[in-house]
């Protein structure tokens, strides 16, 4: 599926989005240790997916994604979950990166924290 083209109906914005949210859940749902925080039915789901990862708190989730991957999100559920928003300018490749990203921090063991880190 190709991006929308500016300025296009809202229809088409929110097909795209619900597109790679469902793209990116079916992704994080074959991850060993992600919980899925969002709800799998488009009806009842945005562009947004919000996902915890076994053992990382929300920040620490995003900071590593953000420096490693270039990766953007938020913390979300009290610091327990990333929450990515899948928005109409996004591309495939973008959910692809998250996706892969996750997959990659699930299989390796997480680095020590930093000295003096709480």
């Amino acid at each position: 599926m190709a991006a929308p083209a500016r300025r296009r109906p809202a229809v088409v914005v929110e097909a795209w989005a619900a597109a790679l949210a469902g793209q990116l859940k079916a992704a994080l749902e074959q991850v060993l240790g992600v919980t899925m925080l969002t709800p799998r039915d488009p009806e009842s789901s945005t562009g947004v997916v919000t996902a915890g990862l076994a053992g990382w708190a929300g920040r620490e989730l995003i900071d590593t994604l953000r420096r490693r991957w270039r990766v953007t999100g938020r913390s979300a559920y009290g610091d327990r979950a990333a929450r990515f928003s899948l928005a109409c300018f996004i591309a495939e490749a973008v959910v692809e990166t998250r996706s892969e990203a996750m997959r990659k921090l699930a299989r390796s063991p997480r680095p020590a924290p930093a000295p003096g880190a709480s």
